[in-house]
């Protein structure tokens, strides 16, 4: 078991103090304004690096950090003290940053993938919304279970995929059919057809809702 550091062991025994007291105790919420400064101030909260791009993203994590430590601060008794707090903490902070970003984004996601993704209108969006297509293009780009690259026009090997992308590079319809070599009304029927399937609105819904 990896030691524990001197700052995971002041943590631990400041929280373990807050327990032992009633809850409504002054020195109860004394100690516990103590443990959520030093929370604040730990090199050790989670970051969210991969959401940098966000243009609200200080927003984003200081609403996401705020519910943490709002949390914590009730359900101090949860802790169990068979972890290190801050991988306690951290797990918290991670559904917040999550439940956060989803309530900000869902509908922003939506309107992106909704009415055929609206992906032929991206020249037209905001900056904020350009940042939401970066989203969804990199989850077409990285099709986690590979159900994109896996629905083709078997005889042409054109996956759903391909078009997406195309499309997410804002290719119009008779650049696609040139460049794949088929006629206009071929693809957009096998488009329309890939996106009526329930797995591929499950999918969505599973990695960006």
């Amino acid at each position: 078991m990896k030691e524990e550091s001197s700052t995971d062991k002041e943590l631990r025994e400041l929280v373990q103090q807050i327990q032992q007291l009633a809850p409504n105790d002054r020195e109860r919420q004394k100690l516990l304004n103590q443990l959520i400064k030093k929370i604040k101030q730990t090199k050790k909260l989670k970051k969210f690096i991969s959401y940098y791009n966000l243009p609200d993203f200080q927003d984003v994590y200081a609403d996401a950090l705020g519910d943490c430590l709002t949390y914590i601060s009730k359900k101090i008794d949860k802790y169990n003290p068979k972890y290190p707090v801050m991988a306690w903490v951290n797990q918290i902070l991670k559904c917040s940053f999550s439940k956060v970003f989803k309530k900000r984004y869902r509908k922003q996601i939506q309107s992106v993938i909704l009415d055929e993704f609206q992906l032929t209108n991206i020249s037209a969006a905001s900056h904020k919304e350009e940042d939401i297509c970066i989203l969804v293009r990199e989850f077409i780009q990285n099709d986690p279970e590979g159900i994109l690259k896996n629905i083709k026009m078997e005889k042409y090997n054109v996956s759903l995929q391909n078009i997406l992308l195309m499309i997410l590079h804002e290719k119009k319809w008779k650049e696609i059919a040139e460049e794949l070599q088929r006629k206009i009304p071929t693809i957009q029927s096998f488009y329309r057809r890939s996106l009526g399937k329930p797995e591929i609105k499950e999918y969505f819904d599973k990695y960006l809702n």
